[in-house]
């Protein structure tokens, strides 16, 4: 596991930090805030920027996979919850309708799995073949696009019904489904 860690930590620091300096991003890690079990990969440009979150090498964790998060501070409308949004989830939303429209520009909505050295080589080049093919203009600092997705994933999140545990006066708990509440 401790290999997979620094290979991973290698692999990023090799190959996808030359690639989003080019576009002006600064690179930094720091240990997660609520784990020791693996770090913060974080690249910033001025209010953008993209993190590597993945759940560490743990074995109690297995299988191990890391998401891609593209992000703009200052979402008009609710907390930062909504200032990231995960490259797949963009990638869902651009697809062309046809599976084999999908296949012939090589789109998948897999995270990127990293249980073996081999499979973090093949995440990382998809990684940068995703964020190049599918994000430029995010990388370009043409926010349109993203400030669009970003809409739709929050107004996804307003429509859709909560479950919220109730407990009656004689400690009896229900789960009761209710609009969400944030809806305007």
């Amino acid at each position: 596991m401790e290999e997979l860690s620094e290979f991973f930590r290698a692999s990023i620091e090799k190959k996808l930090i030359p690639f989003l300096e080019k576009y002006g991003f600064d690179y930094h890690v720091e240990k997660h805030k609520y784990s020791d079990t693996h770090d913060v990969f974080d690249f910033k440009r001025n209010s953008s920027y993209i993190i590597i979150a993945h759940m560490g090498f743990n074995p109690h964790d297995v299988p191990w996979n890391s998401v891609l998060l593209l992000g703009k501070k200052g979402f008009k409308k609710t907390t930062s919850e909504f200032d990231s949004v995960p490259l797949w989830y963009i990638k869902q939303k651009i697809a062309p309708s046809y599976d084999y429209q999908r296949e012939a520009i090589k789109m998948n909505f897999n995270e990127y799995h990293i249980n073996t050295l081999e499979e973090i080589r093949v995440s990382i080049r998809q990684a940068i073949f995703d964020l190049d093919n599918f994000c430029k203009d995010f990388l370009t600092e043409d926010f349109v696009r993203f400030d669009r997705i970003r809409e739709i994933k929050y107004w996804e999140y307003l429509v859709q019904t909560q479950v919220i545990t109730e407990t009656n006066w004689l400690g009896l708990k229900k789960d009761v489904m209710k609009p969400n509440e944030e809806i305007e």
